[in-house]
């Protein structure tokens, strides 16, 4: 900071606390604009935009020093966009969740792994704008529900090739039981590595709130 460079002396931290308080109010009336631009879009039916200046805005607000008053920006910023946006994304993810909890449901998915495929593929697409919202008590809550039928869906498809492997040693098609086997390999080491990355995204997620703090 500059001004450690060129003060040492009692008017030094009064020095810096004046830059930062100056310089976080710079950023608290680009923020506003931002959330005014935003809300405006939203009113004007123009979700995507209004969603892009929520970003921007929360993006400014991690810029600001260290303060209270950062807090209290990000947590208002959350809040507007939360009660804006959020249900706009709700609406997107519920319809695209519940095809994939039908696909599950049935009882012919046994016969063709496709389908636990393509209903992994939709609950990953639920995931993915689930995660474009704001933090609130409702996404948290969504968030849970869709990782829950991932880790379930998962299970489910394992088991189905386990069985399947056993059915092919049965009927003696080893060469096939081995294919099996070694998809299944590579099916858990997927599974692993996008439970690693989940915990990675959730670690760094967790560190900038308490850098935020």
């Amino acid at each position: 900071m500059l001004v450690d460079n060129y003060f040492e002396s009692d008017l030094k931290d009064i020095d810096k606390s004046n830059l930062v308080n100056l310089t976080n109010q710079i950023y608290t009336t680009k923020i506003k604009i931002s959330l005014d631009k935003g809300q405006k879009l939203f009113e004007e039916n123009n979700f995507n935009e209004a969603a892009i200046r929520f970003e921007e805005a929360l993006k400014t607000s991690e810029e600001m020093f260290d303060t209270e008053e950062k807090k209290l920006e990000i947590e208002r910023i959350n809040s507007i966009a939360s009660g804006v946006l959020n249900p706009i994304y709700l609406e997107r993810v519920n319809p695209i969740l519940n095809k994939g909890k039908e696909l599950v449901i049935k009882e012919s998915f046994e016969e063709n792994v496709s389908t636990l495929n393509e209903a992994l593929d939709l609950f990953e697409k639920s995931l993915e704008i689930t995660n474009t919202m704001a933090d609130s008590k409702e996404k948290s809550e969504k968030l849970n529900e869709i990782t829950s039928l991932i880790n379930k869906t998962c299970k489910t498809r394992i088991n189905y090739i386990k069985e399947l492997s056993i059915q092919k040693i049965g009927q003696g098609d080893y060469e096939k039981a081995i294919d099996i086997n070694l998809d299944l390999g590579k099916e858990i080491k997927v599974i692993i590595d996008d439970i690693k990355k989940s915990i990675e995204k959730l670690q760094k997620g967790l560190l900038e709130k308490f850098n935020n703090k």
